[in-house]
């Protein structure tokens, strides 16, 4: 309840369907230029906090773009053609098969543009501890901030996550979640600093502790503890709470 109450900034709604990053989106994706890709990212998977009512997040993972596998490949061009013509096909009277065809057809845009951007961005300056589960998924993070003008980007939000925060047994295992937490932020901030994106001083915990912990990078200027200005938009970092993960 606690984690759906601070991801919908709605406490008293136990049923809310938008975050309330998602409703930022709404209101400022108008901000960003004409791309397939939307401005919200989630390296963690479906999340309440990015769900807008006319936005929502694309799902990526910290290894892999994600596209369809061979989908390019010569050997399979008449097949895929194919598939092509039948994603184009709106003749259907089927609502269902009809929304089914422009998903397919927007995922596979959504996916190809991506991917493009992030193998043409410049390389992601810095280093990143591949023993660290939310190094691993930062580092996509920075990689798609380098390529925020080959997406269009002015504003961008991402979703990271990290468990390990159920304290209930001991707090033997704190410390090196916290260092784990300390590694992560130091990583990206240096990252960021090298692009040129920082002008204020690192993050702040806010609530840290209580049980959720959020982690978030946006490009709306609210609730945000961690702020730099640059000439595509403003990179934040919150940090609420947590005792189960970090998200």
């Amino acid at each position: 309840d606690q984690q759906k109450q601070w991801q919908s900034g709605m406490p008293r709604n136990r049923s809310a369907l938008t975050g309330w990053l998602g409703r930022v989106s709404d209101l400022i994706n108008d901000l960003n230029g004409v791309s397939t890709v939307p401005m919200s990212i989630s390296l963690a998977g479906a999340n309440l906090i990015q769900s807008g009512a006319a936005t929502n997040p694309i799902f990526s993972r910290p290894d892999a773009t994600p596209v369809i596998q061979n989908w390019q490949d010569d050997n399979n061009k008449q097949r895929r053609l194919a598939m092509e013509q039948m994603y184009q096909d709106q003749s259907s009277e089927n609502v269902h098969q009809r929304h089914f065809t422009i998903s397919k057809r927007n995922a596979i845009a959504t996916a190809e543009e991506l991917k493009f951007a992030i193998d043409t961005a410049p390389e992601v300056p810095g280093t990143f501890n591949a023993q660290n589960p939310l190094s691993v998924q930062l580092k996509p993070v920075a990689k798609a901030i380098s390529a925020r003008n080959l997406l269009k980007k002015k504003r961008q939000t991402f979703f990271v996550s990290i468990d390990g925060w159920d304290n209930h047994s001991g707090l033997a295992s704190h410390p090196a979640r916290l260092g784990l937490l300390s590694e992560g932020i130091s990583e990206f901030q240096a990252s960021i600093d090298h692009m040129s994106l920082y002008s204020q001083p690192p993050t702040s915990a806010g609530h840290f502790l209580q049980t959720e912990t959020e982690l978030t990078t946006d490009g709306a200027e609210i609730k945000s503890s961690w702020a730099a200005a640059s000439k595509g938009g403003t990179y934040t970092v919150r940090i609420l709470a947590s005792r189960s993960k970090v998200i």
